[in-house]
């Protein structure tokens, strides 16, 4: 969801991203076309202005949400060879990462038009989420190598490695303040690390039936939402690691994304079964579906 709360975007198998109405349930434009292949990830800059995606037609693009159109095409060095797994806007909208599945990670300097910076060998497998700081001074990448990496955001060094999951990383946030971080793992854990020491928390947050593919912090920093293999949605108090509420059901396939609306009363979760779905999270932790998007969301 935009951080102004107009849309929500969901990505299409078929290169496609939908564009929906946050608050009428309805597709807002016609849908962003550009992508040859499958976009595998979505972000939406600070400003809900611009989106980028990536896809496994080795580009990464950005989008004007005012317009529905592609305003920068980025190109990987080897198309083809390389596709994009996931990106992330810089809270200022100047650069984009994108992580790769050679283990490498491109920042693209959205002002200039033009590739910022390479980081080889960032991971020792797939680059499979990154998020930003809300500052902008870090950001954050998990991988296939079980791993969740910090970087400096002025430098593009590393800046820590944190290790403890037992399997592959899918899903890694920052809290606001750049406190701690947050990672979801096929090994069915959600790990809370203190940003700068990289120690845990609390003990890992177990819940879930199947891997966690999706992860979320609410701006407020009060909750963690989660989507899993499973077909639930999962929110948890991040600061106690307890479920606040009974698991989100209704999906019928995986849910690959979840979304905090900017004031934390609704979650919303895109899945394989083909649905967006938008819930409430009520005064009393009590949630409920409050509409069903048809189509098809990665």
């Amino acid at each position: 969801m935009s951080p102004d709360q107009r849309f929500i975007l969901s990505a299409v198998a078929e290169g496609i991203i939908c564009v929906w109405d946050a608050h009428m349930g309805r597709q807002a434009m016609p849908p962003l076309q550009g992508h040859t292949n499958s976009v595998s990830s979505v972000a939406i800059s600070a400003d809900g202005r611009r989106a980028s995606s990536g896809s496994w037609d080795s580009t990464v693009r950005i989008w004007d949400l005012d317009t529905g159109h592609c305003s920068q095409t980025f190109a990987l060095e080897e198309p083809g060879l390389a596709f994009v797994h996931c990106v992330a806007f810089s809270p200022d909208g100047a650069y984009v990462v994108s992580g790769l599945h050679d283990g490498s990670i491109q920042v693209w300097d959205v002002r200039r038009v033009r590739l910022g910076t390479r980081i080889e060998d960032a991971h020792s497998g797939n680059v499979l989420s990154t998020s930003f700081s809300p500052d902008g001074r870090k950001f954050v990448t998990s991988g296939a190598d079980n791993t969740v990496r910090v970087w400096d955001a002025q430098t593009w060094a590393p800046a820590g490695t944190f290790r403890g999951h037992s399997d592959e990383v899918h899903a890694v946030a920052f809290s606001p303040g750049r406190v701690w971080i947050a990672s979801g793992s096929d090994d069915k854990s959600i790990r809370i690390w203190d940003a700068g020491s990289g120690a845990l928390v609390m003990p890992p947050l177990e819940g879930h039936r199947g891997s966690i593919t999706s992860l979320t912090v609410s701006p407020d920093g009060r909750l963690i939402a989660s989507g899993s293999m499973d077909c639930t949605v999962r929110i948890w108090d991040a600061k106690t690691g307890m479920q606040i509420t009974s698991p989100l059901l209704g999906h019928a396939g995986p849910v690959y994304g979840v979304a905090f609306s900017q004031d934390t009363t609704r979650v919303i979760s895109g899945s394989y079964d083909q649905t967006v779905r938008v819930w409430s999270i009520g005064l009393a932790s009590t949630t409920s579906c409050l509409s069903i998007l048809e189509g098809r969301f990665k």
